[in-house]
């Protein structure tokens, strides 16, 4: 069981490293654009609904409900950057 459980922790780990990855890259080409910390929020927030809106139609089951979750996790994150878990040294 505890393979199990690393393994998803590892899947999971990799999931929102390179969705951390995709909204580095949105926020500096927002950036580079000229938008402004807030309507990049907003604009992240279109990228999110429309990422759990495909998720939703595309994948089904457990998969889908993961997708879901990771994505609100990026939304949370999107939302308040500085956000840290209790106990977890960032990397």
């Amino acid at each position: 069981m505890d393979f199990v459980f690393a393994l998803v922790l590892r899947l999971g780990t990799l999931v929102m490293q390179a969705i951390g990855s995709i909204e580095i890259v949105l926020r500096s080409v927002m950036s580079r654009a000229g938008i402004d910390g807030r309507m990049q929020a907003i604009i992240l927030v279109g990228v999110f609904v429309l990422c759990v809106v495909a998720a939703l139609r595309v994948f089904g089951g457990l998969l889908r409900f993961l997708i879901v979750v990771f994505l609100i996790l990026l939304l949370v994150h999107a939302l308040v950057p500085g956000l840290r878990v209790a106990g977890v040294v960032p990397t």
